[in-house]
């Protein structure tokens, strides 16, 4: 299968742009639905199938324009009566066709606040007129023997786009726009070579030789085969020595922050409002621990900026995950910040690593050495 190119990307979510907001609104959240899922659990093969019999897909999919062609611009064939993401499809336009969704659903929700006057019973029966009228028009469906009899619709069977919902899912896309905005630091030239000037790299990179030495030369020692995977490289090797380094050596684990006083343990004693200076750096709240033995408190602002992180090597999963993104960009991974955990491609072998920095491990089985030879030798 071809990649979706990003000029027909944007004409298939044009397409289904065209229909009434009410109708794209809808439609578009179920399609944001199923790419999140692929997305989120890209090894579960429940979220790769689409029943073209079920109820939602009958209604609210299939006679809308545009959107069986986003399902296939991510890479969505058919095979019977099912819509099917195929194991080995990558899901560069999946994410793709999400994100222009979204953005375009962003704008949908602003445009919205500006009319607020529009009542709920009428957008509802536009959406329910649109649908009946499409599933009219012949050729709508993208689906082989589908039938274009009009489906019964309902208000009922609409989303109720009120303005509550809609302050709901402004609220919503406003923190993804936000999350858009914040992975672009990950790119800034300055805080990568401010990263790089704090890694050991000579050093790593000594450990990472060392070690696929020793897989060469057990390779030479195996047989080859057209399911045998690809070697491990020098950059593959790297990367568990950075995380290992970034574990041990440069960032702390911080459950209860301990007295800027004394050093002792504290006590959580709520929240406090981040100062400006803390919200520079993107401090959303501030936590307030309490010291029994110099009656103390102190402060732990859960900053959200990589580079602050650079300086205060502390935090939890999502300052973890948040900082470690920013050092493997800066030696040149493709890295994903992903909720409390980064997302690695590894080089060449067509998989995706997931480095979680959660206080209870790191699953480093994927890109650890010694599970690789494992792999390698067998049991």
């Amino acid at each position: 299968r071809n990649h979706t190119d990003d000029k027909m990307a944007e004409s298939t979510v044009r397409l289904l742009l065209s229909n009434p907001p009410a109708v794209f609104l809808d439609c578009s959240e179920i399609l944001l639905r199923y790419a999140e899922n692929i997305i989120r659990n890209p090894g579960e093969p429940k979220f790769r199938t689409i029943r073209l019999e079920n109820q939602v897909v009958r209604s609210r999919l299939l006679p809308v324009r545009g959107a069986l062609d986003c399902l296939r611009a991510m890479g969505f064939t058919q095979r019977e009566e099912k819509l099917v993401l195929l194991p080995d499809t990558p899901l560069d336009d999946v994410i793709k066709i999400r994100d222009l969704i979204t953005l375009e659903r962003l704008k949908q929700l602003n445009a919205g606040q500006q009319n607020t006057g529009i009542q709920a019973a009428e957008v509802s029966a536009q959406a329910a007129s649109q649908l009946e009228g499409a599933s009219r028009e012949p050729g709508t469906s993208l689906v082989t023997g589908t039938s274009s009899a009009p489906v019964q619709t309902t208000p009922q069977s609409h989303s109720l786009l009120t303005n509550n919902m809609l302050a709901s899912e402004r609220q919503f896309y406003a923190r993804l726009q936000s999350s858009f905005e914040h992975v672009l630091l990950y790119e800034d030239p300055i805080l990568q070579a401010k990263a790089r000037s704090l890694i050991p790299e000579e050093q790593l990179t000594a450990k990472a030789q060392d070690k696929l030495q020793l897989l060469q030369e057990l390779e030479k020692e195996e047989e080859k085969n057209a399911n045998s995977p690809p070697p491990l490289t020098l950059a593959d090797l790297v990367l568990p020595e950075l995380r290992r380094w970034f574990k041990r050596d440069f960032f702390k684990w911080v459950d209860k922050a301990p007295c800027e006083g004394c050093g002792g343990r504290t006590a959580a004693a709520g929240m406090a409002t981040p100062t400006p200076a803390e919200q520079m750096w993107q401090a959303g709240r501030v936590e307030l621990y309490h010291c029994a033995t110099c009656q103390r408190h102190t402060r732990f602002p859960r900053y959200n900026h990589p580079g602050k992180l650079l300086e205060t090597r502390r935090g939890r999963c999502g300052e973890w995950a948040n900082c470690f993104t920013l050092l493997c960009r800066a030696l040149g991974y493709e890295a994903r910040y992903v909720v409390d955990w980064t997302a690695l491609a590894a080089s060449g072998r067509g998989e995706v690593l997931r480095q979680t920095a959660c206080l209870r491990g790191w699953m480093e089985e994927k890109a650890d050495v010694h599970h690789s030879l494992l792999k390698r030798r067998g049991p």
